[in-house]
């Protein structure tokens, strides 16, 4: 993990950090209590090491945990991917959810990995409060009993419902939209009404406009 916030991020989860990288000079950690090995390192060495143009302050050598142990949840609002294979759209879902208090996302196991590392520079250390399950999506949604909503351009205008119950909001490929797998389960279609001539929104985007609509009906 890189970046003096991100790692910050780390020591308020349960993710657990084997080593942290300083840039030499850098006051970064001084306020916080840790007994983490730090290691002090030369900017060029720092430079060797990120994967970033600019060499953050501080890099984070960090255990993953395993993403299958997370069970789903059967209650409140969730976000359900479909084939996100953009790792800045995922990390960008991630913080919206965070955002919005949402605390589990469902991925289909074929969207793009969360420790990507442009994944995890997009979200900020918000995966650290969103857990994040990999499985069949289809399997998922089919066993729960909450609401769906679908993400689509040909659905009922999201502000024009009344009373959405908490459920999943389900979206989609970014270039080919939600699976006709999906498809065939009950679902609510939502879509976003625009005035100018673009073919469609972004996934991220998309996301979080359904997001602070149906959440705040």
């Amino acid at each position: 993990m890189e970046g003096e916030k991100s790692v910050i991020e780390l020591f308020h989860s349960p993710f657990r950090i084997e080593r942290i990288y300083r840039q030499v000079g850098s006051t970064a950690l001084k306020e916080v209590g840790q007994d983490t090995e730090v290691v002090d390192c030369p900017k060029i060495d720092m430079e060797r090491i990120s994967q970033l143009k600019t060499a953050p302050g501080l890099i984070a050598l960090v255990q993953m945990p395993e993403m299958n142990a997370i069970a789903p949840s059967d209650s409140g609002w969730i976000l359900a991917l479909d084939r996100i294979n953009d790792p800045g759209n995922l990390g960008t879902i991630i913080r919206i959810a965070d955002w919005f208090g949402i605390s589990q996302i469902w991925c289909s196991n074929d969207t793009v990995d969360l420790y990507n590392h442009k994944t995890l520079m997009a979200c900020m250390g918000s995966f650290t409060r969103v857990a994040i399950l990999y499985a069949d999506l289809f399997e998922l949604l089919s066993r729960s009993q909450l609401p769906r909503y679908y993400g689509l351009l040909e659905g009922e205008d999201v502000r024009n419902l009344t009373g959405a119950l908490p459920g999943i909001v389900v979206i989609g490929n970014e270039a080919n939209g939600i699976s006709e797998k999906l498809l065939e389960l009950t679902h609510k279609p939502v879509s976003i009404r625009g005035k100018g001539r673009a073919e469609s929104l972004n996934a991220a985007v998309s996301a979080g406009i359904l997001c602070h609509t149906l959440l705040n009906i």
